[in-house]
């Protein structure tokens, strides 16, 4: 954060590994994580592999969110988490405004339409 900004963080699932009955608490939410300060707020996603994973699907209320956030919807994608075990970093890339930056045609392996008639 910026020295001397305030700011709050919403992660949807803060306490998830102390709750055996967990559920999903982003579910419908558009992110994992919301950061808020005076003048912005930004939504993060954050996706994961076990190894390199080049592949990862988004909801259809991230894909919204994403949408409507433009330049501060970010996606943090988490490859090689397995390194963790081992007491190594993961690789870590950030996707900045990703509906400009990933969802073009060629970048899409499959994708699923709601059509209204």
């Amino acid at each position: 954060a910026i020295e001397g900004t305030e700011y709050t963080v919403t992660w949807f699932n803060e306490g998830f590994e102390k709750d055996d009955s967990w559920e999903d608490k982003s579910v419908g939410e558009g992110c994992d994580l919301v950061v808020v300060t005076d003048n912005k707020s930004i939504m993060i996603e954050v996706k994961s592999s076990k190894k390199d994973g080049n592949l990862f699907v988004m909801t259809h209320n991230e894909m919204v969110a994403m949408q409507e956030k433009g330049s501060d919807y970010y996606v943090l994608k988490l490859n090689w988490l397995e390194r963790i075990l081992q007491d190594n970093q993961p690789e870590i890339i950030v996707y900045k405004d990703p509906i400009e930056t990933l969802f073009k045609p060629i970048q899409i392996k499959e994708a699923t339409f709601y059509v209204r008639r």
